[in-house]
């Protein structure tokens, strides 16, 4: 809860203090006492700033301000203005909140260990596991499900965020949060773009095509393959759930099922149920997105991608002792590798983070609206 004040026409002597339900921005709510006083101004505290209330400022209420106050250079930092939405939940059940927490962290460690041991006990090179970018971007959700689960724990229901180590780890959870986010909804999209059912030949000539023509024609059809991709993903979802998964999973090696278009249940787990697991989380979580944090996931796709350079100068092999991890990443044949990588790095990771900061500002408004509603029904008198 947080105090606002309320200034009154028909008694300037003194403000009166109200209670009303934190939410994630300014916005101004003009309401009615019970006492029929007509109010002229109400401002919820910042949530994202921690201010005290002040008169409302409407530029920021427009999408032209909310996007020009996402540009200042202090959002490249990881120093929350207000660590405790980073520990709690959009919607006000901090208990279900911790359930789910610690939930989901059990189960993504415990499927993370149980995919480590069984790619060793069933592949000729087990060590090549930490070579693909599927498992990075998966050991990376689960630390991010872990660190999150303790700093939630360790803040609950509300103790103290001041200084200390707790601070750091919750900018560090912050960190993983939207790298987790950017890179699992991103593994997601190449695998079905490039590696499953055998379209990797014919998607990366494409691409590569596209790339020498024109850069304005490479975003329109980036985000058509988002748009696609997201709808393939929906339809195997949907069709796991009627058939139980029956149709997809197969026993077969891995790459072989994929080539196949079939998928193991390990690789449902890492290449579909990621990133349904990180949009449940986007919708649960109070945790703010930044435009600018882009550099973070950018930072991570260009850190693998120097791996992929270094294993492969060393001589390094994947699971199939072939001397790339990945065919559409084979820098054997620059050509066609580094204009794959400029446009996923450059182009595709930071327009995926700016259709994730579009659903975070849709998610506080309708929080927004249902702290309206709410206080409208609380007061007895409407909005």
């Amino acid at each position: 809860m947080s105090n606002v004040t309320v200034e009154s026409k028909t008694s300037p002597m003194s403000p009166k203090t109200i209670e009303m339900p934190d939410v994630t921005s300014c916005v101004a709510i003009p309401v009615k006492s019970a006492q029929t006083i007509e109010i002229t101004n109400i401002r919820l505290a910042t949530c994202d700033k921690g201010e005290s209330p002040k008169s409302v400022d409407t530029s920021r209420e427009t999408c032209v301000g909310m996007l020009r106050n996402e540009f200042r250079l202090q959002n490249f930092g990881i120093s929350p203005p207000t660590p405790r939405l980073l520990v709690s939940d959009q919607w006000g059940c901090p208990t279900m909140y911790l359930g789910w927490r610690v939930g989901m962290a059990l189960y993504h460690l415990a499927w993370c260990l149980y995919d480590w041991i069984h790619d060793a006990l069933t592949t000729e090179r087990p060590g090549t596991w930490l070579v693909y970018l599927t498992n990075w971007s998966f050991l990376l959700l689960t630390a991010h499900t872990l660190l999150a689960a303790f700093v939630v724990l360790k803040t609950f229901p509300d103790k103290g965020l001041d200084g200390g180590r707790i601070l750091w780890c919750i900018k560090i959870s912050w960190v993983l949060y939207e790298v987790a986010t950017v890179a699992s909804i991103m593994v997601t999209l190449l695998f079905f773009t490039f590696i499953f059912n055998g379209k990797s030949s014919k998607t990366a000539s494409l691409i590569i095509t596209i790339i020498s023509n024109s850069i304005v024609i490479i975003i329109i059809i980036i985000i058509i393959i988002i748009i696609i991709i997201i709808i393939i993903i929906i339809i195997i979802i949907i069709i796991i759930i009627i058939i139980g998964g029956n149709g997809l999973v197969d026993k077969t090696p891995a790459s072989q099922a994929q080539s196949q278009g079939t998928l193991s249940a390990e690789s449902q787990e890492k290449h579909i149920w990621n990133s349904v697991y990180i949009i449940v989380e986007f919708c649960i979580t109070a945790t703010p997105i930044r435009l600018l944090h882009a550099i973070y996931p950018m930072a991570y796709a260009l850190i693998y991608i120097t791996f992929t350079l270094i294993y492969w100068a060393a001589g390094g092999v994947n699971s199939e002792g072939k001397t790339y991890i990945y065919s559409t990443l084979n820098w054997d044949n620059v050509k066609s590798t580094l204009p794959l990588v400029v446009g996923v790095v450059f182009f595709a990771v930071p327009l995926l983070q700016a259709i994730i900061w579009s659903g975070f500002l849709l998610r506080i408004t309708i929080r927004r609206h249902c702290v309206r509603r709410q206080h409208a029904e609380t007061s007895g008198g409407g909005v």
